[in-house]
């Protein structure tokens, strides 16, 4: 099986990877000094901020399931635990896509992404942390089941790596972009894989993949969640002149390749230009 491959090609990482993990965010999960959300739980009443007006869905479905409202120390313990499965799927994705794929790839690879500053960022939301990180998780194995689909077109396949999706997209609105990234990712990486697949093919059968989740999520949006201005606010097309809105996304295009905000580095821009080549 290509998974016990993997786990034996890949021993290294599996024992050097949660020190990594405990070394970077142990604090956070064993204190509350490391939190952005704290405040707020300590004089909240009932449901924590208001999750369902932002089309959150599925991040109140698992609090519910996992009981992890305003305990600290659950949450921690399954960020935790949820950080390693997360990274060890990433690295086995890469696994299907590129076999020569080992400890000295992987490994690289998952801690610069675990230590990025956009996702540190998000963590310190300490009580969606392990939510944020269980949807990014759904994806990747949502990626997973579609990459074998590609190599057996099983509809069922397809099927499980849509609903995947959508119970992701429902945790967090930015895993639709998370998506967009990984698939983006996905397509480069087959030009590295000794199969030889219809590249045409795979790109229709993506966009195919992503409109049926985004479709099907917005509509367990408008039945399930009430509005909210949250998002809508942000929509400038229709209320602002075109040249303001050129102007934004000018601004953010530099913010983001220029890494003019601690959130951002310059590895997005390098990232870009190594995928060029």
């Amino acid at each position: 099986m290509e998974l016990k491959n993997f786990f034996r090609k890949n021993i290294l990482y599996i024992v050097l990877f949660p020190l990594i993990l405990l070394a970077v965010y142990l604090p956070v999960v064993i204190t509350p000094f490391y939190c952005a959300d704290l405040e707020y739980v300590a004089g909240a009443k009932g449901p924590i901020y208001n999750w369902k007006e932002l089309g959150r869905y599925s991040l109140i479905l698992i609090k519910k399931i996992f009981a992890t409202p305003y305990d600290i120390a659950l949450e921690g313990v399954l960020f935790s635990l949820t950080a390693f499965v997360t990274f060890s799927a990433l690295s086995y994705l890469f696994f299907l896509l590129f076999k020569k794929a080992e400890s000295s790839i992987l490994f690289p690879v998952c801690v610069s992404a675990l230590i990025f500053p956009t996702f540190v960022e998000q963590f310190y939301f300490k009580f969606q942390s392990f939510e944020v990180l269980f949807g990014i998780f759904l994806l990747i194995v949502s990626a997973i089941f579609f990459v074998e689909f590609v190599k057996k077109p099983k509809f069922y396949l397809f099927i499980i790596s849509v609903l995947l999706n959508v119970i992701s997209f429902g945790i967090y609105q930015s895993m639709i972009n998370i998506m967009l990234v990984l698939y983006a990712g996905i397509f480069l990486m087959l030009f590295l894989n000794e199969v030889e697949y219809n590249k045409l093919k795979v790109f229709f059968l993506m966009v195919l993949q992503f409109l049926a989740s985004f479709l099907l999520n917005t509509l367990v949006t408008k039945i399930f969640c009430t509005k909210s201005s949250y998002f809508s606010d942000k929509i400038m097309w229709k209320t602002y002149p075109f040249d303001t809105c050129y102007h934004f996304v000018k601004h953010y295009f530099r913010v983001v390749l220029l890494a003019e905000s601690p959130v951002y580095t310059f590895s997005f821009a390098l990232s870009l230009i190594l995928s060029s080549i």
